[in-house]
């Protein structure tokens, strides 16, 4: 199941970076942020319902929009040349620890303080939702000089 949700991210991460290449990178992460506010309880309410198929299924979609958030290069264009590595991997590493690293934790005291199996659903809107407040002063990088 994972993989056949890795493989549909992988290429939905492939067409999401060629069409931010095409559009602008604004668009995309700001359409695949949307995605995750509007799926992400709908999907944890279908993954939890016991059906293979449904699960798949809501791996797949919640794969794709992370996908279209984590294809752009965005994050790595808001550095100047000489700090972009650098710049890319402390956001990425901080974004991880802070986000992924207590999203487990964070879900299982939603679950247990709420009794619903959707409540990490409701947290993954919400940090969809902070990321769209964010995207929202964030400027157009696609098609300006990067120097």
């Amino acid at each position: 199941m994972t993989a056949a949700a890795l493989a549909a991210a992988a290429v939905a991460a492939l067409a999401l970076g060629r069409a931010s290449d095409r559009i602008g990178r604004r668009p995309v992460v700001i359409s695949s942020s949307a995605a995750l506010v509007v799926l992400a309880i709908p999907a944890t309410v279908v993954a939890t319902r016991g059906s293979l198929l449904g699960l798949v299924l809501a791996q797949v979609l919640i794969g794709m929009a992370v996908a279209g958030v984590l294809s752009v290069a965005m994050v790595g264009e808001a550095f100047p040349a000489p700090v972009r590595s650098t710049g890319i991997a402390l956001t990425a590493g901080i974004a991880t620890a802070l986000i992924g690293g207590t999203a487990p934790w964070i879900a299982q005291i939603l679950v247990r303080v709420t009794g619903a199996e959707a409540a990490p659903g409701v947290y993954v809107a919400a940090i969809g939702s902070l990321a769209l407040v964010a995207l929202w002063k964030w400027p157009e990088t696609a098609f300006g000089d990067l120097d």
